[in-house]
């Protein structure tokens, strides 16, 4: 049994309204997935989540309750700790812990989403809305990212994420 990092990147969705209007918001042409996921999380250690909900902000979760109502769709792993990923997500998760969700920005992305799938609308670089103290599940990965994602929806996000040679996607 190979031993697994000790810090992995989760998409997922459930049956939640919330998450079928993101999923269906997010969908794309070009999607790598199966399914268009609607949220994306850390895991620590294979025993707590780190999420951005709206009903409760930034928060940590114990996996198995995570499980109890969400689906999988990718995990993506560190391939090797070179750059102090671990170290530096897990100082992230503290960081943000207990941040409130960015409520406005989220229905930015959204918007423009639809816009972009129904009207042929192209998506800003930047969300006019992002505030930098307020998280949607996305921007808990904007410091290890190291870029800008406040315009990218979890399955954009994830299509970056399997281009990213720094990362092996496991699931």
């Amino acid at each position: 049994m190979t031993k697994k990092a000790p810090i992995q990147f989760i998409y997922s969705n459930n049956k939640k309204i919330g998450s079928r209007i993101i999923s269906f918001a997010c969908r794309d042409h070009g999607q790598l997935a199966s399914e268009t996921p609607s949220h994306f999380s850390i895991l620590i250690y294979e025993w707590i989540i780190i999420e951005s909900t709206m009903a409760r902000g930034v928060a940590p979760k114990l996996f198995s309750t995570f499980m109890d109502t969400n689906k999988i769709i990718a995990i993506f792993e560190p391939k090797t700790d070179s750059k102090g990923v671990v170290a530096l997500a897990k100082r992230v998760a503290d960081n943000i812990r207990k941040a409130r969700y960015d409520f406005l920005a989220a229905l930015y992305v959204g918007w423009r989403s639809l816009l972009r799938y129904y009207c042929d609308k192209k998506i800003p670089a930047t969300n006019k809305f992002d505030n930098a103290k307020e998280f949607f599940c996305n921007e808990i990965y904007r410091d290890i990212y190291g870029g800008d994602v406040s315009m990218k929806h979890p399955n954009w996000l994830l299509n970056d994420m399997n281009k990213d040679e720094n990362l092996l996607r496991v699931f």
